[in-house]
């Protein structure tokens, strides 16, 4: 029999983990801004961005979301009849001062958000089951007409299983979300706002 020396098992990355350490990145993004709007300063929203992504992948890997934030029976469902949207949220966490949130979202087959931005905040998303795919377009015309927005896709990727992808603004703030498969799919987002608000 072989014994484990107390304290060399690994603990897994845990909820709490996740939000503690990307509480400590947007923190870090605030401070440096001086106290400014950081969420809309293109340079923290890097920063933000690469100091969170590595923290959703690992917490993806590690299978540690709870079941509840993971089907359809709990959450708000958003749906838009006659478009694509159709799919739940459920808030994980929201951060200190409203400053960002992190959701999960519980995808049917085929569902999508449509075209959309985040009113000049970053996102950061990846998948925890099934496989997702984002486009990313570029906006042609001058934003001066109302509901009208001449769009170029620029590119268009496949998520799955651990993988994360990220818009950042005002550069890759046009984009769609959706779910690539036939079957359910599961993604967790960190928001610099809380979309439910845009």
């Amino acid at each position: 029999m072989t014994q484990v020396a107390e304290g060399t098992k690994s603990k897994a990355y845990s909820l709490a983990d996740f939000t503690r350490d990307v509480e400590a990145v947007i923190q870090k993004a605030a401070e440096d801004s001086g106290g400014g709007p950081f969420q809309r300063s293109t340079d923290a929203q890097k920063h933000i961005v690469a100091g969170t992504e590595p923290l959703l992948a690992r917490f993806l890997s590690e299978g540690t979301i709870p079941a509840e934030y993971c089907g359809p029976q709990d959450g708000v469902e958003v749906e838009d009849p006659g478009s694509h949207y159709s799919y739940r949220v459920n808030m994980l966490y929201r951060g200190k001062d409203d400053r960002f949130c992190i959701i999960s979202t519980m995808w049917p087959p085929d569902a999508s958000t449509g075209v959309h931005d985040h009113n000049g905040t970053f996102v950061v998303e990846g998948v925890y089951q099934g496989k997702m795919r984002t486009t990313k377009y570029e906006r042609l015309d001058d934003g001066q007409r109302d509901g009208f927005a001449e769009l170029k896709d620029v590119w268009t990727g496949t998520a799955e299983v651990g993988e994360t992808t990220h818009v950042l603004w005002p550069e890759e703030d046009i984009h769609e979300y959706t779910n690539a498969i036939s079957s359910p799919s599961v993604t967790i987002h960190i928001y610099g706002a809380d979309p439910s608000k845009e």
